[in-house]
């Protein structure tokens, strides 16, 4: 899976918004509570 994928699946999974939010948590070094391998 590239990463361009992970990224549309996580999106499908949980919505595209939430994931939106917790890349930018981790870009801004917060914790979130699930972590996506593919915002690393």
């Amino acid at each position: 899976m590239t990463p361009k994928q992970a990224i549309e699946f996580e999106c499908d999974r949980r919505g595209r918004h939430v994931v939106i939010e917790d890349c930018m948590a981790i870009i801004s070094g917060r914790r979130v509570k699930k972590m996506m391998t593919f915002c690393v």
